[in-house]
């Protein structure tokens, strides 16, 4: 993205911070050079000697909850299935929540149950083949907690997931507006 000239971390880190497009930086104390890295995450990470990375990290309090090395979010706008990939894509150089185990699917029902949203979409579709559900990168699920109340049946139309407010999953048409999480990496 830039490089600075600077000689410490901190000053570093004040301007990646003021930076709109800016999530991570890389210092040389040595070289008193600072690099900023774009939001994009298009930048391979520091490819010199002598530079530390930091990456920045986003905030509860805005509505980003880590797990591993991933944000998950919930925005609470409604959209289609379609629309909120895109924009979880584009606005947030993530996809909609892969769900690949309790905690994580713990975690984003805390979020759902926090802001009284009864349902959101998560990435989790079968929409390429009729019973053969995806997770958002492509790869098949291997963890899952459908509804055993009928929410989850062969249907042509329901080809997306929503998590519900008890934690459960159910089909939902993907044209349908409604809530969504994000997953985010961190770098």
């Amino acid at each position: 993205m830039d490089t600075e000239n600077t000689a410490s971390k901190e000053e570093c880190e004040k301007i990646c911070q003021n930076n709109a497009r800016c999530n991570a930086y890389a210092i040389s104390e040595f070289e008193a050079n600072c690099i900023l890295y774009d939001n994009d995450r298009s930048n391979l990470p520091v490819k010199f000697n002598n530079y530390i990375l930091y990456v920045l990290r986003l905030m509860e309090k805005d509505g980003y909850y880590v797990h591993k090395t991933d944000y998950y979010k919930l925005f609470t706008k409604r959209m289609t299935a379609h629309r909120a990939a895109e924009y979880c894509k584009n606005k947030e150089q993530g996809t909609l929540a892969t769900v690949k185990s309790e905690k994580v699917n713990n975690l984003l029902l805390a979020r759902i149950v926090e802001h009284n949203v009864w349902t959101a979409f998560i990435g989790v579709s079968d929409i390429e083949k009729e019973e053969d559900w995806r997770y958002a990168d492509g790869s098949e699920v291997d963890y899952s907690n459908w509804s055993t109340s009928g929410g989850k049946w062969p249907s042509v139309r329901r080809d997306c997931a929503i998590i519900t407010i008890t934690g459960e999953w159910k089909h939902a048409d993907c044209w349908h507006k409604d809530f969504f999480i994000c997953q985010i990496p961190m770098f």
